[in-house]
């Protein structure tokens, strides 16, 4: 398409071509032929068309950048933000809509105005910065500041600007501008907030932090209190037993030695409701250690039928065990297995008047490393309501509480076995057949052992006591025990072993009596006058000639810290009253008998 400029000189050419052939008066007539005339008068119709086109494309060019200019400026002039263009000294050459709305003043009146004179005088520096910024990197940039409308209200602003030239060459800046104070009340509200927030939090954590400072010191309280108690108890029913004991072996008519059964077990069975206690204590503070030891599954059943069988055999009830296919050796905590056993077997007698009474084990999961043992005892008893079982399990409580005024019990034994079988990696409940009767059932998670042998039984409580009279007859011994009753029911104890036994009623005596006296063992107490028994056992360990002393805590104190405490101090056993005479002699015999370091 020819060049719209050029249309005009070539058409001007040609019409004056044409007039010059038909009016020049010196050409002859026959100068310009038909052919000719035809020949310009066709391209003079060819570039007037060409001519309209061109006019045509213009004025729909003219149209369409007429439209897009509106378009523009409808843009430029509603957009939500607002748009300024600033000169090379910061005068406003051109604002939108609502950069004048933001700023104020009508557009007409912001032309020439320094965009500076809407900065609050507090944030110029900030503006200063920014521009200079914009200049020396030549890349978009970002600020936030305060701003003055021209009726001196504040309003927070978001900028975003741009350094470029105009089309002269003349530096400008291109800026957009936005009302960003509802977001900063909002971002302030929220800062409040948080503050606020984090000054609750620290307000609630030390309310929490006093709350557990409180709890802490009522289980201390409350460790302290079942500590003294226990001593309390333990310290007159080990008197009760030892002497109930020393009485049997006398020359005793019938008739007094059943009396005296009858004592003993009347103290076993408070003893049995004091360790039931301190267990269900020591579990809700978290200080019950399970033990690690392999053992035979079998023999924990055959310990658990021994101590029923008796009762179970006044009653007539014919008493079953059934292991299932289960490895014979375990590692695990075979006291606690046994007493959540006994637990349930000892229930199994008091609540079943006839019939039968069966302990099962069986195989409920394999890993390769361990097992999920499955332990159940099934009676043939009077049962247990549906609507009573949910009260089951819980601390102190029996399934009905009449149940208590016929059989008696604490409620504490089912109690107490949930919460070992849940340390022990299993869970508890009961299963109560249609046919009557029920099954108790607990699951514990027990390592195999690659042991060929469990360690072996403890000697026989006679053995003890005899071994003690044939091998060490006549060996010095110290008890140590500020009771006067305690203290000669370990003299008489000893005295019948074949023992030379020394008393001491506090510490400090104790040390004077070991300085003098090379002694094959020492029973100590802890709680004494003058100097107890931890303070005594570190004085004795310095002397000369007891460095390797055995020293046995026999103690009323019950826990596991005093446990570690007698440790600490250099005793080397620890035996809690009331203790067995046969525990009493398997210990001493232990220790007088053990090598020479």
């Amino acid at each position: 398409m020819t060049d719209m400029h050029d249309v005009p000189d070539e058409e001007t050419q040609l019409r004056q071509q044409a007039e010059g052939r038909t009016t020049d008066s010196h050409l002859p007539e026959q100068a310009m032929s038909p052919a000719e005339s035809r020949k310009i008068f066709h391209e003079l119709q060819v570039h007037q068309i060409e001519l309209e086109l061109q006019n045509e494309e213009l004025r729909r060019m003219q149209a369409e950048l007429a439209e897009a200019r509106a378009h523009y400026f409808i843009l430029y002039d509603l957009a939500p933000v607002g748009y300024c263009t600033l000169g090379e000294q910061g005068q406003i050459l051109q604002a939108n809509l609502r950069a004048a709305s933001l700023l104020g003043m009508a557009r007409s009146s912001l032309v020439n105005r320094h965009f500076t004179q809407f900065i609050l005088n507090a944030d110029q520096d900030i503006y200063y910065q920014y521009r200079k910024q914009i200049q020396e990197s030549g890349a978009p940039q970002v600020c936030e500041l305060r701003m003055l409308r021209h009726d001196s209200l504040p309003f927070w602003a978001h900028l975003t600007a741009t350094a470029t030239r105009d089309l002269g060459g003349i530096p400008i800046f291109r800026l957009v501008l936005s009302d960003i104070s509802e977001r900063k009340l909002a971002n302030a509200e929220l800062e409040k907030y948080q503050d606020h927030l984090e000054s609750l939090v620290e307000e609630r954590t030390l309310d929490l932090s006093i709350a557990k400072k409180a709890a802490d010191a009522a289980n201390l309280a409350k460790s302290a209190f079942l500590a003294n108690m226990s001593h309390e108890i333990r310290t007159p029913m080990n008197a009760i037993i030892g002497m109930s004991h020393l009485l049997r072996r006398d020359d005793v008519t019938e008739e007094q030695r059943t009396r005296l059964d009858k004592i003993d077990s009347a103290g076993q069975h408070l003893l049995s409701i004091i360790n039931d206690i301190l267990d269900l204590s020591k579990i809700e503070a978290e200080q019950l250690h399970l033990e690690s030891t392999d053992f035979e599954l079998a023999g924990i059943f055959d310990s658990v039928v021994a101590l029923i069988a008796e009762a179970a055999g006044n009653k007539g009830l014919a008493i079953a065990v059934d292991l299932g296919k289960l490895p014979g050796r375990l590692c695990g905590d075979p006291t606690r297995l046994r007493q959540a056993l006994l637990n349930y077997a000892g229930n199994a007698v008091k609540f079943t008047d006839k019939g039968s009474i069966t302990l099962r084990a069986g195989l409920l999961e394999d890993t390769g490393k361990d097992v999920l043992v499955r332990f159940e005892v099934s009676d043939t008893g009077v049962g247990v309501a549906p609507d009573k079982m949910a009260r089951l399990f819980r601390d102190f409580e029996q399934a009905d509480t009449s149940i208590t005024r016929k059989y008696g019990g604490t409620g504490l034994g089912l109690a107490i076995s949930l919460r070992l079988a849940r340390l022990m990696g299993g869970d508890a409940g009961i299963v109560v057949p249609t046919a009557g009767g029920s099954t108790f059932w607990f699951t514990a998670r027990l390592q195999k052992t690659t042991r060929q042998e469990c360690p072996p039984e403890p000697a026989a409580s006679t053995d003890a006591e005899s071994l003690l009279r044939k091998n060490h007859l006549g060996q010095r011994i110290l008890a140590v025990d500020d009771e006067p009753i305690n203290l000669e029911v370990a003299r008489m104890l000893l005295e019948e072993a074949g023992l030379v036994v020394d008393s001491a009623d506090d510490g400090e005596t104790a040390l004077r009596m070991a300085g003098n006296t090379a002694y094959a063992a020492i029973l100590m107490d802890m709680q004494m006058p003058v100097t107890d028994g931890l303070e005594a056992t570190r004085r004795i360990r310095k002397l000369p000639g007891h460095k390797e002393t055995p020293i046995i805590a026999i103690t009323a104190n019950a826990f596991a810290e005093d446990r570690a405490h007698c440790v600490e101090a250099g005793m080397n056993d620890f035996l809690i009253k009331p203790y067995d005479p046969e525990t009493l002699f398997a210990t001493l015999l232990h220790w007088l008998t053990r090598p020479s370091s």
